[in-house]
């Protein structure tokens, strides 16, 4: 199981993201809502050698998640290198 901080009051995955982070990401963002929340803003700060180690089924059911809570997401900014950017964009333009 991978490490995931709550560091102050959000959590942080610090290496490879897997299923146990899945489940404790959609916890603390219920728990936001449960807490009167209107929307959960998320910012994801991606590293591409740990990104390359992401389950790649926590990594859909993740983006499924959001999908289900489309309307209770509010900004959600994505900070990494401009060549996965560049890879994310079009990946994105398909759901938005």
């Amino acid at each position: 199981m991978n490490e995931i901080q709550a560091v102050s009051r959000y959590p942080e995955v610090i290496e490879r993201f897997d299923n146990n982070d899945l489940k404790l990401v959609q916890k603390w963002f219920e728990e936001k809502l449960a807490g009167g929340c209107s929307q959960v803003n998320i910012l994801a700060k991606l590293d591409m050698a740990k990104v390359r180690q992401t389950e790649v089924n926590a990594f859909f059911e993740n983006n499924l998640y959001s999908l289900r809570y489309i309307s209770d997401l509010g900004h959600i900014a994505v900070v990494a290198h401009s060549k996965f950017i560049k890879t994310l964009v079009p990946i994105d333009n398909l759901f938005f």
